[in-house]
């Protein structure tokens, strides 16, 4: 029930992100705004099919990363790439636990607004055996006193990998 409720969190969240972004494609012309829609309708179809598994393969979570970064670059003045440089990816994981780094990454250190801004995401088997995963960004940087007791993302994500994977962040 605990990571029911931490899980529900990021929702509202992720869908007004998502449905700013169709908005601002249909005034853009018909067309984007039919392919973001059809973007989004992929993505709410992965987070609909995941929620039924506490743990899902990380290919997949990637998959849903990648779709919604292309959502976030439809929306953003100024689009930014995103690097995978996966050496690993043989495990499961919590399903939309990547992407609250990611739009950390984009709202607080701004990778958008640099020039060559870009977010990577490492993965590799470390040589005790442990998986590493790293969300990394080369934005123009951010006061963590900026980050406000509403902004629960991080410590969702926190609390669901310890709940389910006992594994740290």
């Amino acid at each position: 029930a605990k990571e029911e409720a931490l899980r529900e969190q990021i929702k509202p969240h992720f869908v007004f992100n998502c449905l700013t972004a169709i908005e601002n494609s249909y005034h853009q012309n018909l067309r984007q705004g039919d392919k973001t829609m059809t973007m989004f309708a992929k993505h709410l179809r992965n987070d609909v099919d995941s929620m039924d598994n506490d743990l899902v393969p990380f290919a997949k979570e990637l998959d849903m990363i990648f779709n919604y970064v292309n959502l976030e670059n439809l929306r953003l003045e100024k689009s930014f790439p995103v690097y995978f440089d996966i050496d690993y990816q043989d495990f499961l994981i919590p399903p939309l636990s990547l992407q609250p780094l990611v739009e950390n990454a984009i709202r607080y250190s701004k990778v958008n607004e640099k020039e060559e801004g870009y977010i990577q995401i490492r993965s590799f088997l470390r040589d005790d055996g442990r998986v590493e995963v790293d969300v990394e960004d080369n934005g123009v940087g951010f006061d963590p006193l900026s980050v406000t007791s509403s902004s629960k993302g991080l410590a969702n994500v926190k609390e669901r990998l310890k709940l389910l994977l006992n594994a740290e962040i």
